[in-house]
């Protein structure tokens, strides 16, 4: 049987001022990112934000870091970075050739 996601939000530290009403109800919009480092301390992998109107994301203001997360899946607990482009080496270009006739 498949592991839940679990996510633990600390709920003194959400802006009310970014939350916004629906059809159904007053919402909070949430961002999960992959710790850098890997796991924490706590086996947490994610961390939760909270996220804010584009107009204001546009203006530079970034919405607190509300809490963390478990995401048990295998591949999912940390992103690698993209492999970096490399360009072929040619090992006879390495090296000045001596014999050049000028």
């Amino acid at each position: 049987m498949p592991r839940p996601i679990t996510l633990k939000i600390d709920v003194s530290k959400i802006d009310k001022s970014h939350l916004y009403k629906g059809a159904k109800g007053t919402y909070l919009d949430v961002a999960i990112w992959p710790n850098k480092e890997g796991a924490g301390q706590y086996g947490d992998t994610h961390y939760a934000v909270q996220q804010v109107s584009k107009d204001k994301r546009e203006a530079g203001v970034r919405g607190p870091i509300i809490g963390n997360a478990t995401v048990p899946f295998e591949g999912m607990t940390q992103t690698e970075p993209p492999a970096k482009a490399t360009k072929p080496t040619d090992p006879d270009l390495d090296v000045a050739p001596d014999d050049l006739p000028f």
